[in-house]
């Protein structure tokens, strides 16, 4: 016995009449007395009356009818359900994430709500590639957007493009028409940045070394919004991509580009190669690699 013969069974019980129930199922008459009459030999059981123009259920084909149309229900109910786990999963996208993806991040979500309107977003702020990585393989993350490179051959790393860094400062410091300033002008003003276990602390001292200079850091804040509230406050300079400064005015401080040597950093997306059957997850990704051509 298989879910169609039982929609067989359903559908003659319904129409009581083998042509009428036939053409309902779009199949051939024949075909569908061979089905029902298989069932009752499978069974040992009759479970139709036959009349000259019409059938009619025998007292354990009605019973046999109410089980049939319960699991005809619940076997409807498991395809649609199924069906939201293919296109959406287990209802949420978990996105692992760098700061500075906050100006477009939600440019992406909104355009993908235009499609998955239902779909939940989970994000979090993940910082060192050893959490990436294990979040990716244990299935917690669909797929981290960071500035970290991976390669193993079980996540995918794209490049989604690559950014530069501008340095944030009082207006008082290099004078309120200023808009470029060389790594020298630098080496005496308090520097602002991340710590050492972050890649963007790296990328900054690199771009130190190669100018032959020692930057004067006096503070080390793990997330560019406090970085740029001591900038605020007069306490020092810090450098930002430009991703994370995209409205001019949107800040207090002054916005200036470096002469010498520009600090730049790569943005990657990442995911679990074995996790993207997920309609809703693989249209999110596109939407990242369109953003990314722009």
């Amino acid at each position: 016995m298989d879910i169609r013969t039982i929609k067989y069974f359903v559908a003659l019980a319904e129409h009581e009449n083998f042509t009428k129930a036939s053409q309902s199922l779009k199949i051939a008459q024949p075909s569908l007395s061979y089905a029902i009459k298989k069932l009752e030999q499978d069974t040992g059981t009759q479970l139709f009356e036959r009349e000259k123009k019409r059938v009619i259920l025998t007292e354990i084909g009605q019973q046999f009818f109410i089980f049939a149309k319960e699991f005809l229900n619940h076997h409807q109910s498991l395809e649609k359900n199924l069906e939201y786990l293919g296109e959406y999963g287990t209802g949420a996208i978990s996105i692992g994430m760098i700061e500075s993806v906050k100006n477009w991040l939600p440019q992406i979500i909104d355009k993908h709500h235009q499609k998955y309107k239902d779909q939940k977003f989970e994000l979090y702020e993940i910082i060192t590639l050893k959490e990436m990585n294990n979040a990716l393989k244990t299935s917690s993350l669909h797929l981290c957007i960071s500035n970290h490179k991976m390669e193993d051959d079980l996540i995918n790393c794209e490049l989604l493009y690559e950014e530069e860094f501008i340095l944030a400062a009082r207006e008082e410091i290099f004078g309120k028409r200023k808009a470029v300033v060389s790594l020298k002008e630098l080496k005496n003003i308090p520097l602002i940045i991340t710590p050492n276990k972050f890649l963007t602390h790296q990328d900054i001292l690199t771009v130190f070394e190669t100018a032959g200079i020692t930057p004067l850091i006096k503070y080390e804040v793990e997330r560019f919004d406090t970085a740029c509230s001591l900038v605020e406050s007069g306490l020092g300079v810090t450098f930002l991509p430009k991703s994370y400064v995209t409205i001019p005015g949107s800040n207090t401080f002054q916005q200036m580009e470096i002469s010498d040597f520009t600090p730049k950093r790569k943005v990657y997306l990442l995911y679990n190669k074995n996790r993207v059957s997920i309609n809703s997850v693989s249209h999110f990704i596109s939407l990242c690699r369109s953003f990314s051509k722009k």
